[in-house]
This record gives C-alpha cells, structure tokens and sequence, in this order.
C-alpha cells in the first residue's frame, strides 16, 4: 500500500461530505477512487482492481478532481437536485392519488433520491428507460408540479361511479357495453390504458379518446353511434340500384351496356368526374360482370324458341 498523501484536514473533511452525500452508483465510484488515491494513498493499479475499472477510468477521474474538485463526482449530464427534493417528494408519495401519478412520483424517488440508476427504476416500476429519463428531466424543470396529473385528477368526476355501473348494466349491445366497460375500468378501477386495450382488443389511442370525451361531454358518449358503414361512398346502396335499374330498361332488347355509359351515368348523379375503379368495385357490388362490356342476366333477354314459350319464360324468371 501507497504512503498516504499530507492534505489539509479541511479538504479531506470536504471530500468525506461530498463521497457521503452522493446520490448515485457511479457518483460513489467516482468519489471513492479519489477519496482512496488522495486520503489513503492507494495505487492507480490498486484502485483499479478494487472498483474493477481499468486504469484510463482511474486516471480520468483523477483529472477531473484535479479540474473541478468535488463537483468532478456528479455527472455533467445530470442537473443538480432541487433542495429539500427528498421532504418534496416523500410527501409527493403520500399524496398521490392514482397508480399513474404513484409510478411518476416512485420513478423520480427511486432514481434521484436512492440513486438507483435507471434500467434498475425502470425494472422496478414496469416502465421504460426513455420514461425513467421523461419523468426525471420534468421534475428538475418545473418541480414536483410536473409530477401530478391533472388528467387523472378529474378521471372520476362525481357520481361516475353509479352513473357507469348502471351504463355496464343496461347496455344494449355489444358496441354500447364495451364503451361503458372502458370507461369503467379505466375512470373508476384507474387502470392503465394499455391494459384496457389489450383486454377489449383496442388500440391504446382509442381508450385515451374516448376517456378524454367523456371528461368532456359525460354520459352522452355512451350512447353515440358506431362508427360502422360507408363513409366515402359515391352513392347509397339504394341509388345504386336504381341506376342499373334504369341502365337495365333503357338497354332493352339487347342487352349489352357499355362500361363508359355506366361510368358516365355514375358521374352524372354524383355531379363530378368518377375514377373507373370506383365504377368498378360498384359493379361488383352488385354481382355484374367485370369485362368492359356488361351483359344482362339471361333472365331479362327473351330465349330462343316459340313467342309463347319466351313469354312463359319470362313470366316465370319474374
């Protein structure tokens, strides 16, 4: 073992407070390398076997206390913690009023007031690292302000409990019942949107939309309608039929319709120009042929044979 170094018994006093107070794993590391070169007087190789570093990590260290003293412990990539940070957020975690806002408050604790380093917060509290940073980089810009959720204190509004339990119950069908399942679960049971959508086989988005309409327009979202059926049609289902209807009667006796006389009849309903292909998905719809001339179903055309045999024939396809 090295000769320990003769320094004032103010510094080493400095340094024993600074190693004791710091916050974090590798600020500790940092701290004990010099507090171990500089006050014991071990070796560059020795410290290095002890911390399980190599030596350009010991060296550099040792460079940066000669440069900025005790700050050299602290990690320039972390901003300096709020005072009283530990009183502020203790009763943060008392006061907490959902699993969300607990899981904020938590993360902040575990990593700024234990130092636990951040794949370690982020194992504890079932979250990412990138959040573990989010959440961190809030508090020390606005406080423990930025650590509580507006959006989750006003999540049950008076009398939602009853008001959705009797929705859950008197639900009519399947769209309505998981509507007010959703916001039951997630308004009075509190849980994350993530696990309502894996357990209604939603998107995620669509929980948070739906919670932020019924903050905003109460019970009235429950009965609204499905978002099912045709948006973006060009004409009804009714108007399609009587088009071919009257294309049908108006190619009366031969049979034979043009593709362009229909994409024409389509454009002059609709009031504007009409791709082919939307010509032709209406087509299909309605079970015509998908060549460019279009021929009327054999039951329309008069048959072979005898007058009174056609016409008993037509009757009866009638």
């Amino acid at each position: 073992m090295g000769k320990p170094r003769l320094i004032r018994e103010r510094v080493t006093e400095g340094l024993r407070a600074a190693v004791e107070a710091t916050r974090h794993k590798r600020e500790y590391q940092r701290g004990l390398c010099v507090w171990l070169r500089e006050v014991l007087g071990l070796s560059a190789a020795q410290i290095a076997e002890v911390l399980g570093w190599n030596l350009h990590a010991v060296a550099g260290v040792q460079l940066r206390y000669r440069r900025y003293g005790v700050g050299a412990f602290q990690d320039r990539r972390q901003s300096p913690l709020p005072a009283d940070a530990a009183g502020t957020l203790g009763a943060a975690l008392a006061r907490a009023r959902t699993a969300a806002e607990l899981r904020r408050v938590g993360c902040v604790w575990l990593r700024l007031v234990l130092g636990l380093e951040q794949a370690e917060v982020a194992a504890a509290l079932g979250c990412s690292r990138g959040y573990v940073r989010k959440v961190q980089a809030e508090f020390l810009k606005s406080g423990v302000a930025a650590l509580r959720l507006e959006a989750d204190a006003r999540s049950c509004p008076e009398g939602a409990g009853a008001e959705l339990r009797a929705a859950v119950a008197s639900a009519q069908s399947v769209h309505e019942f998981r509507r007010a399942l959703c916001l039951w679960m997630v308004v009075v049971l509190e849980l994350a949107p993530a696990l309502v959508a894996k357990f209604l086989f939603w998107r995620k988005a669509s929980v948070r939309v739906l919670h932020r309409q019924y903050l905003r327009h109460g019970a009235a979202v429950l009965h609204s309608p499905g978002r099912g059926g045709a948006r973006r049609s060009l004409l009804t289902l009714a108007q399609e039929d009587e088009m071919f209807q009257e294309l049908r009667a108006r190619a009366w006796p031969h049979g034979l319709i043009p593709f362009e006389e229909i994409q024409r009849a389509v454009e002059e309903r609709v009031g504007r120009p009409v791709k082919s292909a939307s010509v032709q998905a209406m087509l299909d719809r309605h079970g015509w042929c998908r060549a460019a001339v279009v021929v009327v179903p054999m039951q329309d055309r008069v048959p072979a044979g005898t007058p009174q045999q056609a016409l008993r024939m037509v009757q009866q396809a009638r």
